[in-house]
């Protein structure tokens, strides 16, 4: 390897980045920066420009050995030929040694020089001349050496600057950056200097702009800090004045604006750094606003205070900024000042610290100035304009002005003026009310108007709906409606209407308030020449009069952000509320209605959530109303017809439309409905001709009728149009872009002409203006904003996806496979070019399509992969995979062979195998994927990363594995003859009925490593455990949702241990995220848990008051402590397993023998709640924290608190602890690894450090501005691992040196729906845990941040209602999923499955005779169906609220239903008459049942209690509490001598009717249990519950008899418990169960569904899926 030029280092970086940390990145940057132009750079001058806060050379030679050590590695690594070398004679000191890069340089092609090669050498000019055009020049102004030193440093690092002496006056020469010739100025401090200075500048070389880098002030020591950037907005001279009479000081200059041009391009870089997370490490706090500048050194802090009394909007201050604006005025240059702060003005100039903090400041306002040149040129050669424009009084804007186009081109009679919408909340525990039901909804203008009138109304409006719903024209309707209701009262509020579709930038930054209104009036409003001010002042303005402000499209801006920068977006909105209160406090109230579509957000939570800002923030969902537009109904279908075809016969129009493919319900959609009118005659000529339309055929005749309409303005012919459009889209879909600024329009458009021989010589002797006016008025691009910024974008987003489809397809038709090296598009894409593949009937495009599977380029092949993958899902022609080349591509997660959907296409319901046989996927990432049914044979899989894959049904023969990792992997009925497993890493791999047996590689050896045995079905005879042990028991894999409080790894590593809520304790493998324990005892939730440090013992802690110590191996307690009054929050083993330490909510610490469970000490640690508590790592302290906000660190053996860390706050005196410490409300507390250290964090997202020795602080750093619930060090304790609100969490890295936190990885951004409660290292410390609430464990790299496994993502249904039929031969079950489940009792077979509900399904009941069913639901309506037909007979309407529970008499002739309201309501069952209404108790019923001879009813309540009432007298006879919770149903016994109950605490309780006893408790439900029933001869008892199971019990002796599960994918499992054996099962069921037995040790393990024997087979028409 040779020495390489700064050139060469770069290309190899580039290469060896993606391998590194963000920091060793940051750092490599710096450090190119520093190299000479032979690529060399002193060992000295590394050392300052890389460690400048290194205290000795020793420390920076440490620092910079690590970084070579670092980066030689990871390029050895990745066989880069790369490495850093260092003059190895340390003698020479930093002065004398030298660093630079070795590494190969590849000899570089010859050029091709095609053009020249034609020209014959004797028509070569070579004296050819030319004028040179200067770039503009930019000024930069500095007043100190510090100044100097860092200009210098990021302009000319490593080599000293040229210099030019002009007029007597010496400047730097700093070269061209940007497309701009920088010089630089060093000037005298003061005022007056600074004038001649810029005067001198101006004069000697006529720059375009003037800068300011220095140091300044700043005023604000609370929120700024050390090194923060300060920017001019303007500028305040502070010593103009006048004195008053009193005596007071008034400022009497005004407030000069910075240049725009220059602001904005600050302005613009800080908000693209902060949203790239890779700038952001490095990147300083830029702040902007106003200056202080004056004359006088400020260093009095009296003073200070004193300045922002006058200018209470300052940022800071400096010297110099008034007489630079004065030179730049007179001149009508642009100026800016960006000052680093490097003090306080507050007496503290001359500390130890000041060079250092002057030069850290300077060096950050140099860096801040260079990055902002380097973005490209400020000018273009025409001087930036001067002064500033007066503004006048905003004039009151119309709707006129608003840009209500999209309601303009609508006539008046094609309006839905009845348009019709579903109210909803954004209640989490209202969410179904989200589920429209069409048949009571609103209408929506009315509606609107309504909420606006209403004084006491909700300020928010969220109007809801998917694409092409109306939203937008209801918004302009509305805004119509309201003016013409202003033109009558001039007192109603001003309706102001912004459409979101006119933000721009969006992959660049998160526009503030300002910018977001701003640039939709000036983009979206009307000039009509009265110079409007479209300014936040403005609408400030009129907001104080009183305005509904109607924001249109917010799905436009939040699908172009990550999830957390839209949540930022959203809540700058609803900061306009809280703006208007503080402007005018008891003015006109402001309303925001909002819009979006609702298919933006992944779920209703999601939705709700993002609105809410998760009902954390004051926009609670009780300040919105919301409302869900509803699909047109048939007659305004109808209607819009009548009015755009009055020619056509209405009944024939409708047959049309129900006769073609999904065109009824596109024609419920406005928007789609306006295509398909204009389209329905050519429809109906087709659909008579036996032609199928497809959707691709709409658009194609839409874009052509486009085109068509105008054909006497084009110049470019339709044909030819529709090529440019395709072109178009593919030229935006490669840039990721949906709008292109007009001028780079224009440049493509010219560009593509040249690039197209053909069109070229057609149109070239049209004008270039003709050619861009038709470009622009008579296609389908539509203009979005006005003025000079204007950028065009298809009239919709749909059309480019079509659009590029077309271009897809003519790529093939040109076999141009480089057309298809792009991003995969959207699935909407692929299926309009499916329907292209289909309507064309040419098998030479899918031959060609299939010649490119073999194409070197990735990204063909992946492109190609993702479009056969979507033809076979919806039956679109699919081209040949065979050979295909995928080899290192990410395909994490992807589906091969998924089933088809539905079609009407009988010719695709049985496709073939997927066939992929001899493809490449070496190097593949295929974690998570699954093949089914996929033809892999001769496939190379070699080095693929195949965790958690599965593969069903597919033929692997000669297919290549070497080198693969098959943690986890299931291949299940497989052929895997003559596969090569060589050198393929197993662990927890199962082979199920793979053949031939012999095949499978059962054992190590010949290149074979196994980390665990491999599992093989059918079990060998040898096997230990051929028939099922005592204590098998069937176990779901697929874990419940359940929010996730605490996490903690095995002393090993190898075993993780999580629990939430539900109670339940679950151990997994940390592999193969395999379940492998479900630990219970708890009655409440689990808060906190731990390993003992030896593995063998798990330690938990809970919300019923209860400390739990379990055997890992038996899964049983061996402790129950119950001492605290309240929850137990934390818990803690000592380090050598002796001790138990506990901390509850009364206050109290408490340490445990862990042997006999005796209570060793116990301490009054706080008056509040103790969330916090751990050992020091030798066991000698420990440490304890409360909720508010005190830490305590205690000594085990004086039992008294150690030493106060912060103020002492004395509130006790007794002697077992001196004093108390308050910080802000502790949320975690952990010791380092070596104790030396301790680290607190809460509610303010800061992180505070102590020394356990001496109690001093450390050091605090601000990490973020929200809570941060857990933290924890690594191994080392160089890094910290920090989770909190939000979902945030990140990897850091802590310098003590210089007492500062550093994000490394930022693992997941601010933005999730749920918090992050806990965290943790493994032992080894290569791999990261860490628990959201939604229930899922994320393990993750250690190293580089990437995910490598989620655990307990697989949701279960819930089930809130199950029942006996009379005759005892059937079950019946029902819940959120709105099917009603029909069971045979005996067999376990499912018989059918009832739809047609729109909500929850609370309650079901079998009438007597059994020949009915009553249903109850979450929207207050009871449905009867005939239990024979599945026939809805009736359905009974009139409750108010949601119906929890109903039942049925014992003749038949009553029902008794409960509900939200309190009430128990009595009906007859024939006329449906209400005959009694007890009442008695607040809250909601939950259940209600009759006794068996009709004179007792039976009533459970929300807090737990049962009730007992007489059915004559309406008397409460007797009241039974016992269950912690809801009491969610309950039932008699046959007989009436018994009551069944069942709860929110996971349990069933069986009482005495007569006395209240409790008989039994049964518990083995997973959470809520919903629905309990006794079987009609009282001998079994019957519950359903929220873990998606119906369980059987014996109503004797309490026993489980059988568990019916309802799982994942449709699929269900019954099982008999007495003797494990599964007895019905269907769909994928050996997917979500195994066998939890144990081993010879003892430990618990996993063993599939089918080891001891087949599933039974599916009933007939239910046959199971991906069974093999």
């Amino acid at each position: 390897m040779t020495q390489l030029s700064p050139y060469f280092v770069r290309n190899s970086l580039e290469r060896l980045n993606p391998h590194l940390t963000a920091g060793y990145r940051r750092l490599l940057h710096e450090l190119v920066g520093c190299l000479d132009d032979e690529g060399r750079a002193r060992v000295a001058d590394v050392h300052q420009a890389l460690f400048p806060a290194a205290k000795a050379v020793g420390s920076a030679n440490a620092q910079l050995n690590r970084l070579q050590s670092e980066v030689n590695a990871a390029a050895e690594k990745q066989r880069i030929p790369l490495a850093i070398r260092i003059t190895a004679d340390k003698k020479l000191g930093a002065q004398g040694r030298w660093l630079w890069f070795e590494g190969s340089v590849e000899a570089p092609a010859p050029a091709h020089t095609g053009e020249l090669n034609a020209v014959p050498p004797g028509q070569l000019l070579s004296d050819q001349r030319g004028m040179p055009l200067d770039p503009p020049v930019v000024v930069l102004l500095t007043f100190n050496a510090h100044e100097t030193a860092a200009v210098l440093k990021h302009f000319s690092p490593g080599a000293s600057p040229r210099s030019e002496t002009r007029e007597g006056i010496t400047y730097n020469l700093l070269g061209e950056h940007g497309g701009m010739r920088v010089v630089h100025r060093v000037s005298k401090q003061g005022e007056g200097e600074a004038q001649n200075a810029a005067n001198d500048a101006v004069r000697a070389w006529q720059p375009q702009a003037i800068i300011a880098v220095g140091i300044a002030f700043g005023v604000n020591p609370l929120k700024q800090k050390i090194g923060d950037v300060l920017i001019s907005e303007n500028i305040r001279a502070y010593e103009l004045g006048r004195v008053n009479a009193d005596g007071g000081f008034t400022l009497r200059s005004d407030k000069p604006p910075a240049s725009v041009a220059l602001y904005q391009r600050f302005l613009h870089l800080d908000q693209c750094r902060r949203a790239t997370e890779s700038a952001c490490l490095y990147w300083p706090e830029v702040r902007f606003g106003t200056l202080l500048s004056g004359n006088k050194l400020v260093d009095n802090v009296d003073y200070r205070q004193g300045l922002q009394k006058h200018e209470a909007e300052a940022i800071g201050g400096e010297m110099e900024a008034v007489g630079i604006h004065f030179a730049a005025f007179r001149h009508r240059v642009d100026w800016l000042i960006v000052k680093g702060i490097c003090d306080w003005a507050d007496g503290s100039k001359h500390t130890s610290s000041k060079d250092r903090d002057q030069a850290l400041a300077a060096d950050h306002a140099a860096l801040v100035v260079k990055a902002a040149l380097d973005l490209g040129p400020l000018y273009d050669g025409t001087p930036p304009g001067g002064g500033r424009t007066d503004r006048r009084p905003p004039r009151l804007p119309g709707s006129g002005l608003m840009g209500l186009d999209d309601l303009e081109r609508i006539p008046e009679g094609r309006r839905f003026a009845d348009a019709r919408g579903a109210p909803a909340s954004l209640r989490k525990e209202r969410e179904e009310e989200l589920a429209a039901d069409p048949a009571h909804g609103v209408e929506v203008l009315p509606y609107l108007r309504a909420w606006v009138e209403q004084p006491d109304a909700p300020p928010l409006f969220a109007l809801l709906g998917e694409y092409g719903m109306g939203k937008t024209i209801t918004c302009q309707q509305l805004v119509r409606q309201l003016e013409a209701s202003r033109r009558d009262d001039p007192t109603r509020p001003i309706p102001l209407y912004f459409d979101l579709r006119h933000v721009t930038g969006l992959d660049k930054r998160v526009p503030d308030l300002r910018e977001t209104l701003e640039e939709c009036m000036r983009r979206g409003w009307r000039d009509d020449g009265g110079q409007p001010d479209f300014s936040l002042k403005s609408l400030h303005d009129w907001i104080a009069h009183g305005a509904v402000l109607v924001i249109d499209g917010l799905d436009e801006v939040l699908v172009k952000l990550r999830a957390a920068d839209g949540q930022v977006f959203t809540n700058n909105l609803l900061k306009l509320l809280a703006d208007a209160q503080a402007r005018r406090p008891g003015g006109p109230p402001l309303k925001l209605l909002i819009s979006c579509r609702t298919q933006y957000f992944r779920s209703l939570r999601e939705q709700q959530n993002h609105f809410t800002g998760q009902e954390r923030g004051e926009y609670r969902a009780e300040r919105y109303r919301a409302l869900v537009l509803l699909p047109l109904t048939e007659e305004q279908v109808l209607r819009y017809l009548a009015s755009a075809l009055p020619e056509m016969d209405l009944a024939r129009l409708l047959d049309t439309v129900r006769s073609v493919h999904n065109l009824e319900e596109l024609t419920q959609r406005p928007y789609t409905l306006h295509l398909v009118g204009e389209f329905l005659p050519d429809i109906e000529r087709e659909r008579a001709a036996g032609r199928l339309v497809h959707g691709v055929t709409l658009y194609r005749r839409l874009a052509r009728r486009w085109l068509e309409r105008d054909s006497g303005k084009h110049h470019i012919q339709v044909d030819h149009k529709m090529r440019l459009a395709a072109h178009l889209a593919a030229h935006l879909w490669a840039r990721g872009q949906r709008t292109i600024a007009i001028d780079q329009l224009e440049n493509w458009f010219h560009a593509w002409l040249d690039n197209e021989p053909e069109l070229g010589r057609r149109y070239r002797n049209l004008h270039p203006e003709q050619l861009e006016e038709d470009l622009r008025t008579a296609t389908f691009l539509t203009r979005i904003d006005n003025g000079p910024g204007s950028a065009f974008r298809f009239a919709h987003s749909s059309l480019q996806e079509f659009f590029l489809a077309n271009y897809l397809l003519d790529a093939l038709r040109r076999d141009d496979p480089s057309a298809w090296a792009m991003q995969v598009p959207s699935r909407e894409t692929l299926d309009f070019l499916g329907q292209l593949f289909a309507e064309a009937t040419d098998p030479a495009l899918l031959a060609t399509l299939q010649r490119w599977r073999r194409d070197e380029r990735r990204d063909v092949c992946e492109l190609l992969l993702a479009y056969a993958l979507r033809a076979r899902r919806q039956g679109w022609p699919v081209p040949l995979l065979h050979g295909i080349r995928l080899a290192g591509l990410n395909l994490r997660g992807v589906g091969f062979g998924e089933a088809p959907a539905k079609t009407a296409d009988a010719a695709n319901a049985d496709l073939p195998a997927l066939d992929l046989e001899a493809a490449d996927l070496s190097g593949a990432d295929l974690r998570e994927v699954c093949f089914e049914s996929v033809r892999l044979a001769g496939a190379n899989l070699s080095r693929a990363r195949l965790e958690r894959a599965v593969f069903i049904g597919c033929l692997l023969d000669r297919a290549d594995f070497a080198a693969a990792t098959l943690t986890g992997t299931i291949f299940r009925h497989c052929a895997v003859a003559d596969t090569c497993w060589r050198d393929s890493s197993f662990y927890r791999t199962q082979f199920h009925f793979c053949t031939p047996p012999e095949a499978v590689p059962v054992m190590p050896g010949n290149g074979l490593r196994h980390a665990s045995p491999l599992v093989t079905l059918p079990l060998p005879i040898h096997w230990p455990m051929h028939r099922p042990k005592v204590g098998a028991t069937i176990v779901s894999l697929a874990a419940c949702l359940d929010v996730v409080h605490c996490c903690a790894f095995s002393p090993d590593g190898a075993r993780v241990l999580s629990a939430g809520d539900k109670g339940d304790l679950r151990l997994w493998d940390a592999a193969s995220a395999e379940p492998l324990a479900t630990l219970r005892g708890h009655l409440g939730r689990v808060l906190s848990c731990a390993f003992s440090p030896d593995g063998t013992q798990l330690l938990s802690a809970g919300a019923d008051g209860t400390l739990r110590l379990w055997d890992t191996v038996s899964g049983e307690a061996l402790l129950t402590l119950a001492a605290h009054q309240g929850s137990v929050y934390c818990c803690a083993f000592s380090p050598d397993g002796l001790h138990l330490l506990s901390g509850g909510g009364d206050g109290f610490l408490r340490l445990w023998d862990a042997a006999n469970g005796d209570a060793v000490l116990t301490l009054l640690a706080s008056l509040n709640q103790v969330k916090s508590c751990t050992f020091s790592p030798d066991g000698t302290l420990f440490l304890s924290g409360d909720v508010g906000g005190r830490l305590m660190l205690w000594n085990v053996q004086s039992r008294k608190a150690k030493k106060s860390l912060l103020r002492t706050w004395s509130i006790h005196s007794d002697s077992y602890y001196e004093s108390v410490y308050n910080v802000h409300s502790v949320q975690c507390s952990v010791f380092s690894p070596d104790g030396t250290r301790l680290l607190a964090a809460g509610c303010e997202g800061c992180l505070r450090f102590w020394d356990t020795t001496s109690g001093n602080e450390i050091f605090s750093w601000q990490l973020c501005g929200f809570t941060v619930r857990c933290c924890a060090f690594s191994p080392d304790g160089s890094r910290l691992l920090v989770g909190g609100a939000f979902g945030f969490v990140a990897l850091c890295d802590i310098d003590i040196t210089n007492k500062k936190v550093t994000i490394s990885h930022l693992i997941s951004r601010p933005g999730s729906l749920f918090d992050v409660y806990c965290c943790a290292f493994s032992p080894d410390g290569n791999r990261l845990l860490w628990a959201r609430a939604d229930g899922t464990l994320c393990l993750q790299n250690a190293t580089n941040g990437e995910a490598e496994l989620t655990l307990g993502a697989a949701h279960k249904r819930e089930m809130f209602c199950c029942v006996f039929s009379l005759d005892s031969t059937r079950l019946l079950s029902a819940g959120k999923d709105r099917k009603i489940w029909l069971w045979n009792a005996a067999s376990g077979e499912l018989l059918t499955i009832l739809r047609g509900h729109e909500k929850t399904l609370m309650s079901c009941v079998f009438s007597p005779d059994g020949t009915r069913l009553l249903m109850a639901g979450s929207d207050g309506s009871l449905r009867l169906w005939d239990a024979a037909s599945g026939e809805a007979l009736v359905t009974l309407r009139g409750y108010q609220g949601g119906v929890s529970s109903c039942a049925f008499s014992l003749d038949g002739a009553r029902l008794l239903f409960v509900g939200n309201d309190g009430s128990v309501r009595l009906w007859d069952a024939a006329s449906g008459e209400a005959l009694a209404t007890l009442r008695g108790c607040k809250g909601r019923v939950l259940s209600c049942a009759f006794s068996p001879d009709g004179v007792r009813l039976l009533s459970e309540r929300s807090d737990g209690s049962v009730w007992l009432w007489d059915a004559v007298s309406r008397e409460a006879l007797v009241m039974l509490r016992g269950h912690a919770g809801w009491v969610n149903s309950c039932a008699f016994s046959p007989d009436g001598a018994r009551l069944l109950s069942a709860g929110d605490d996971g349990s069933l309780r069986l009482w005495d009717a007569a006395s209240g006893e409790t008989l039994a408790t049964l518990r083995g439900h997973e959470g809520r249990v919903r629905s309990c029933a006794f079987s009609p001869d009282g001998t079994r008892l019957l519950s359903a519950g929220d873990d998606g199971s119906l369980r059987l019990w014996d109503a004797a002796s309490g026993e489980l008899l059988r568990v019916h599960a309802l799982l994942p994918d449709d699929s269900y499992a019954v099982w008999e418990t007495r003797e494990p054996r599964i007895v019905a099962a269907g769909g994928d069921a050996w997917r979500w169960l195994g066998w939890q037995v144990r081993d010879d040790d003892g430990q618990p393990t996993l063993l599939p569904l089918e080891a001891f024997a087949a599933l039974p087979a599916a009933p007939a028409g239910k046959a199971q899926r991906r069974s093999g």
